[in-house]
């Protein structure tokens, strides 16, 4: 098992949280001047857990598969998400739907600094019922994805100060109660809310296309016939179905598959080759961008 990370900063604190090299070489980056990461697992929730701090580095619009929940704890970072443009503070809490369009990059010179967690639909649907939601409520939903709650911010510093130890009950007590907490506190019931309408078919048919086999290339002509639209209006017409243009969504996707692969263990050069990307350098300069930590760092360690 690994030894006790270094225990991190309060809520609250514009310290920077350390970073420090405790035999988890594997987990520690610099990305640039000022710059670090580290990102680690715990079995509890299939959970993913990204510590980092960043001044230049600047996340370009993109999705994940899972809720993306946690505090900034130093500087500011603003982000936009759907129409909005969002300025998280220290303190701040933020929350993320699974598939949600949403970028990152520093608000100040001094950059931002957070703690977050990938979570999976799954495991916070499971907190959900816990707290009375019904099967056919779907996915909780967050009315905002900037939250100002210090008693659910200190109880988040409790969760990853919890998550960095080798105390398995420890974590899942943390764990359970602070998804639990942030259901309880924030979550919206799906059903009363106005949804978008879902992308007309052709959409789809091109997006299935894109997603199903990002790696294979494809010319905007091609998807235009196969949507019987101009360039001009698939571009409109997809960008407002997604929130991105169709070599956005198909980067994405790439990305995408390589995130699932890579959480299986496949090796990095394999792993670039099956997702369309030229070699395993480029998919490392366009993994750092998608999760701001290398393919090597989020690739499960073999002990």
């Amino acid at each position: 098992m690994p030894a006790p990370r270094q225990a991190l900063p309060a809520i609250g604190t514009n310290r920077w949280p350390p970073m420090p090299h405790d035999g988890h070489d594997s987990l520690a980056s610099q990305l640039g001047p000022g710059e670090a990461a580290r990102f680690w697992r715990v079995p509890e929730g299939d959970t993913e857990v990204l510590m980092a701090r960043f001044r230049r580095h600047r996340f370009a619009p993109h999705t994940h598969d899972r809720y993306v929940f946690g505090v900034i704890t130093g500087g500011v970072e603003a982000f936009h998400s759907g129409r909005e443009h969002h300025y998280a503070t220290v303190g701040s809490l933020a929350v993320l739907h699974p598939g949600e369009v949403h970028d990152g990059y520093a608000a100040v010179a001094e950059g931002w600094a957070y703690r977050m967690l990938y979570l999976d639909p799954a495991f916070v649907q499971r907190a959900a019922a816990a707290q009375g939601y019904r099967p056919s409520d779907g996915l909780p939903r967050f009315a905002v994805s900037v939250m100002q709650d210090p008693a659910l911010a200190a109880q988040c510093s409790a969760l990853f100060e919890a998550l960095a130890q080798d105390d398995r009950l420890a974590r899942e007590v943390a764990l359970y109660s602070g998804v639990a907490a942030l259901v309880q506190r924030h979550a919206c019931v799906p059903a009363r809310r106005q949804d978008e309408p879902a992308a007309p078919g052709h959409i789809q048919r091109a997006a299935d296309r894109l997603r199903d086999d990002p790696a294979t290339p494809v010319s905007l002509e091609e998807l235009a016939t196969d949507t019987g639209l101009g360039p001009f209006q698939l571009i409109r017409a997809f960008r407002a179905a997604y929130g991105l243009p169709p070599h956005a969504f198909q980067k994405l996707a790439r990305l995408h598959r390589a995130e699932a692969a890579l959480r299986r263990g496949v090796p990095i050069a394999a792993v670039a080759a099956d997702c369309g990307f030229a070699d395993q350098a480029h998919l490392t300069r366009a993994f750092k961008k998608f999760r701001g930590v290398t393919p090597g760092q989020f690739r499960p360690t073999v002990r």
